[in-house]
């Protein structure tokens, strides 16, 4: 579930989106973006946790696959611009 369903807003594009990255990002890094041993767990890590950049995780990934990753999962590219400052994703993902 997106952060806007957890938290009971109403949803759109930006649900689809999200959904689209943790795809892509489990597709590129062999692992969920978020998981945990319940649901409840699971809800918990995308309303409050990052998950490690995807060339974190598999550093041979090309730059431009991570960007199409981050631009649109929101949250996992916020995270990336705190670890990398420089980080500046595409404007048409």
């Amino acid at each position: 579930m997106s952060p806007e369903q957890l938290r009971g807003e109403a949803i759109d594009a930006r649900t689809d989106l999200f959904s689209l990255g943790l795809v892509l990002y489990e597709m590129a890094t062999g692992r969920r973006a978020f998981s945990g041993t319940t649901s409840a767990v699971t809800s918990a890590a995308i309303l409050h946790e990052q998950p490690p950049a995807p060339r974190e995780l598999q550093p041979d990934l090309p730059a431009r696959f991570e960007q199409a990753i981050l631009t649109r999962s929101k949250k996992i590219a916020k995270y990336v611009r705190k670890q990398r400052p420089s980080y500046a994703p595409s404007s048409h993902g």
